[in-house]
């Protein structure tokens, strides 16, 4: 239930953005766009055995331009973690769904190419987990008693 709250929440939070676009559509700048990438990752200390694994990233983001130097981003993304195991020939996928939320700092006030700095929180929802070895692949029933069902970064 919790999951379906902060989700709930993330998606309030995107349309909320979203709704002065039509009222300060001359005064402002607005971008929104689709989003994809790929991520490797691999856990950590506690699993000094793991190795990196590839992982699909989807979504959209949102970008206002308060002033031509300086914008709010946020994104809602899918977000795929884990790691593999080339020992055993497993691998494990975490499945989150991710809300990054930044300011941006534009490196110059115009122009179709704008370099930029960001800086802001995360916060990701556990979607989901599910193992692969070999040919076989389970999901998880019970993965919120193995991992933290809510990450802050």
């Amino acid at each position: 239930m919790k999951k379906k709250n902060i989700l709930l929440a993330a998606i309030i939070a995107l349309v909320a953005l979203t709704l002065p676009l039509t009222m300060k559509a001359q005064t402002n700048v607005w971008s929104i766009g689709p989003e994809s990438g790929v991520s490797f990752s691999k856990y950590g200390n506690d699993g000094s055995s793991s190795e990196f694994r590839p992982g699909h990233i989807v979504g959209v983001f949102v970008t206002y331009s308060i002033i031509n130097t300086f914008g709010l981003t946020t994104k809602l993304l899918y977000y795929e973690k884990g790691a593999s195991s080339g020992s055993l020939d497993s691998k494990q996928t975490l499945q989150y769904i991710e809300m990054p939320m930044m300011g941006r700092f534009f490196l110059n006030k115009e122009g179709n190419i704008r370099p930029n700095i960001f800086l802001g929180p995360t916060i990701a929802v556990l979607a989901g987990a599910r193992n692969t070895t070999g040919n076989n692949t389970e999901k998880l029933p019970s993965y919120e008693d193995s991992f933290n069902s809510v990450d802050w970064e």
